[in-house]
């Protein structure tokens, strides 16, 4: 499920779609020609399989599990492949050192001697964690001696408990320069999006990737380095089997068969190579 405030959006679109009408005249029909006229406007297959299953949640709460229900045979717009949105850690360093050292001069404010902005952006880059959670994370969340820390829990999807997670050398690195320069909080979404696209620009990574795609980059590089799906997932709080998770492994899955057919090469030829050693030697047994 999306957000409370995006669920309550989209059972006022239903509303808006039937207004006065009674429940019980509205059939599949109906919520069919609803669903592809807002497929037909172009809004992404996720979108509108959210708003479905919005007004399925809708029938059910008010009729139970057991009633007709006739969402559950409408149209359910397939999704799309998912794409690769990970960056390459070799371009990260480099948006990373293009960003400027001190720190940006807010109205009213001295400049900053040391830039809060790139320490957060390596956070994410380092640790995986989505703006939201970086923003909630406290002095607490850390245990600098375990080398872990402790995740406040997600309120997107079906919502994920607080979870301790263990941290990279990168990870212990980005977090100790963000505990140096007091990022705790609070930050401006806007403005660190700006820092990004000017150091983006100013290295040539255009057009510039989103600074969310930082958490694919954590995500892809650990699905590469263990091909574990379940440990993957863990580390970024979703499940195993979500389609988000389809996302942000698949920029991991040609390496990892470029490194399986690497190993089949080099193990096949010495297998043969033996077999044939073998053969000539009694062949030569036989000669003799």
């Amino acid at each position: 499920m999306p957000t409370f405030n995006e669920r309550e959006k989209h059972i006022a679109l239903w509303t808006a779609e039937f207004g006065q009408r009674a429940r019980h005249t509205i059939d599949t029909a109906s919520i069919d020609a609803v669903l592809s006229r807002w497929l037909n406007a172009d809004l992404a297959p996720s979108t509108v399989r959210n708003r479905r299953t919005a007004l399925l949640h809708l029938w059910t709460k008010l009729d139970g599990k057991a009633a007709p229900n006739p969402v559950r045979g409408a149209l359910m717009p397939s999704l799309p492949d998912p794409e690769a949105r990970a960056i390459r850690y070799d371009q990260i360093e480099k948006i990373l050192d293009a960003m400027p050292d001190v720190g940006q001069a807010l109205p009213g404010k001295a400049r900053e001697d040391a830039s809060k902005t790139k320490a957060r952006l390596a956070v994410i880059a380092y640790t995986g964690l989505p703006h939201s959670l970086l923003k909630r994370l406290t002095h607490e969340s850390v245990n600098w001696q375990a080398r872990t820390f402790t995740v406040p829990r997600r309120h997107k999807g079906k919502g994920v408990k607080t979870r301790t997670l263990p941290l990279t050398d990168r990870g212990v690195q980005a977090l100790e320069r963000f505990a140096d320069l007091e990022c705790w909080g609070n930050f401006s979404n806007s403005s660190m999006l700006k820092s990004w696209h000017r150091a983006c620009e100013a290295v040539n990574v255009l057009p510039a990737p989103r600074v969310y795609d930082l958490r694919h980059s954590f995500t892809t590089e650990m699905y590469r380095q263990t091909g574990d799906p379940k440990a993957t997932a863990a580390m970024l709080m979703h499940s195993e089997k979500s389609h988000m998770m389809d996302r942000y492994t698949v920029g991991g899955v040609e390496l990892r068969l470029q490194l399986a057919t690497k190993a089949s090469i080099a193990v096949a030829p010495k297998k043969i190579v033996a077999e044939n050693r073998g053969s000539d030697s009694g062949n030569a047994e036989k000669t003799a």
